[in-house]
């Protein structure tokens, strides 16, 4: 940032601006994707991490927000990054929860809430039998197909607030977007965040509903601080 008559004054940087500017270039440039490797040291280990204002702080009460989407299409990806010449790296954003959702997969019940239900629950329902809206978007949909031609139908991901992508939170879609894959993303979030306070879905007013159900049954399995998440 120059301050300052460019006719009269000589140049001068803002310094905390010009900080900012190389930790965001160092950041993308350098695919870093922890504060630490920026040279700033926190004590901090869980996904929130990759965030200064989420990371957990001593001198911080910061209510943290989360919100997640899925690219159904694949051809979304094509052209990611490359007028920045960077190589791929999403693959370091996926954890625990892909790893979840290929054994669910695996075992049929990533398929609908239903078949996810029926391996862990004694409720039963469909999912959009507590709705308090008519949404018409597609994750909102429970007869959703999906095209045979692909094994991976979309990417569902996490960033916080602040736009900074959580690694672990994102998985692949092997199946049609549905309910099932926001579930198993929130359960991991509600246990190693537990200072999650809101989270960010267009289809939350219909998806809340089926989360308070998962919670039942998750019951003690997840922190008392799962029941204050808004989404």
């Amino acid at each position: 940032t120059f301050l300052g008559d460019p006719r009269t004054d000589a140049p001068h940087i803002d310094g905390e601006d010009f900080l900012s500017a190389y930790l965001s270039y160092r950041r993308i440039t350098q695919v870093l994707h922890h504060l630490e490797a920026l040279g700033v040291h926190q004590e901090d280990t869980s996904p929130l991490q990759v965030c200064p204002i989420c990371s957990k702080r001593t001198d911080s009460e910061y209510d943290v927000s989360l919100s997640m989407d899925v690219v159904n299409k694949v051809s979304h990806f094509t052209h990611a990054g490359s007028d920045l010449n960077l190589s791929p790296h999403l693959n370091n954003f996926f954890g625990k929860a892909e790893q979840e959702v290929v054994e669910r997969t695996a075992r049929g019940e990533m398929d609908g809430m239903n078949n996810f239900r029926a391996a862990h629950s004694k409720q039963t329902g469909n999912e959009d039998d507590e709705a308090d809206c008519h949404s018409n978007l597609r994750c909102a949909r429970t007869e959703s197909k999906v095209n045979p031609m692909y094994d991976i139908n979309g990417v569902l991901g996490c960033t916080c607030a602040h736009g900074f992508a959580i690694p672990n939170y994102f998985c692949n879609l092997p199946r049609a977007e549905n309910y099932t894959f926001y579930m198993v993303l929130l359960e991991h979030m509600v246990k190693e965040c537990p200072e999650l306070k809101n989270v960010y879905i267009d289809f939350g007013c219909r998806l809340g509903k089926t989360w308070e159900r998962h919670l039942q049954d998750l019951g003690e399995d997840v922190p008392n601080s799962a029941k204050d998440v808004r989404i």
